[in-house]
């Protein structure tokens, strides 16, 4: 009579091991069968079984950490020797960059200041308290080149090269001013405005030229523009209407600023104010374009 199965799912399996190996295990095993002593043998030894295996994996796993590790090691000293360079050469720039004394450091953070006050460079020697021409073009000689290859003063005069701080900031001799009453703007403004002009004011019907209308006219509306638009901008409820009325200032009322006095005006205007430039500056290009013709009549 044939024995009873012993396993659900018997599975055979062949294994070579060697021959003192398997004299013990002949010993240890009596009149078990081989799948019994196996599986005798695994069932108490599981645990140890499954943490050999584990710290098999892990040795697996930290030698491709010690790998990574060791590129990661490699990387750092090259960004390391790589970050040294540049701080040399920091270094470097730092001592050879010219000190300025607290006379000329005043002078330079004052200038960036001037342009948005749309001042000229006297108005800004004036405002700093020093008032002798000759100190006035001695402090710009210091910090803008004033005369050109050709030994004359330019209309454009731009700052010493390496000066961050006048970086875009030029000096403009209009109709060829004194130096010490050059403008100081920035030379994109400058660019732009110079885009926008026109024809000088055609004369009227009846040959008599054309009133030239204030400066202050077009900057009070300026003025009242900006001044809703933020109102209208700083509320979550009116924020979505600030948009609309600046596109409705920009197609409607700045085109009736340059038909009345010109692009030249208006341009000159708006660009001597940031928050002006900012809001209506893409809009006098967008008129620019178009061509917007000067009004001939009063």
């Amino acid at each position: 009579m044939a024995r009873p199965p012993k396993l659900r799912n018997p599975r055979a399996i062949v294994m070579h091991v060697e021959a003192e190996l398997k004299e013990e295990w002949d010993k240890l095993r009596g009149r078990m069968s081989w799948g019994e002593f196996f599986t005798s043998w695994y069932l108490r030894q599981k645990e140890v079984i499954n943490a050999a295996v584990k710290i098999e994996s892990l040795e697996r796993e930290n030698e491709e950490l010690r790998k990574e590790n060791s590129e990661l090691k490699r990387l750092v000293e090259r960004l390391q020797d790589e970050l040294e360079k540049w701080r040399f050469r920091a270094e470097a720039c730092e001592k050879n960059k010219p000190k300025l004394s607290s006379k000329w450091s005043k002078i330079l953070l004052a200038i960036p200041k001037a342009v948005e006050e749309g001042l000229t460079w006297n108005d800004l020697m004036r405002k700093l308290n020093i008032l002798d021409p000759r100190e006035q073009v001695q402090a710009l000689q210091r910090f803008f080149i004033t005369i050109d290859e050709n030994g004359k003063i330019p209309e454009v005069i731009r700052p010493v090269p390496g000066i961050e701080e006048l970086e875009g900031i030029v000096l403009y001799r209009e109709n060829g001013v004194n130096v010490r009453f050059a403008k100081i703007v920035r030379e994109d403004t400058l660019k732009a405005a110079k885009s926008l002009k026109v024809e000088a004011q055609k004369p009227t019907k009846d040959g008599q030229p054309v009133v030239e209308v204030p400066r202050a006219k077009i900057e009070k509306s300026l003025r009242a523009w900006l001044r809703q638009y933020e109102q209208l901008a700083s509320n979550w409820r009116t924020k979505g209407q600030a948009e609309s009325f600046l596109k409705s200032v920009g197609n409607n009322g700045l085109r009736r600023l340059v038909r009345e006095y010109g692009f030249d005006v208006v341009a000159e205007v708006v660009g001597s104010n940031a928050d002006y430039r900012a809001l209506f500056g893409p809009f006098l290009l967008k008129l620019q374009e178009k061509k917007v013709e000067v009004k001939a009549d009063v």
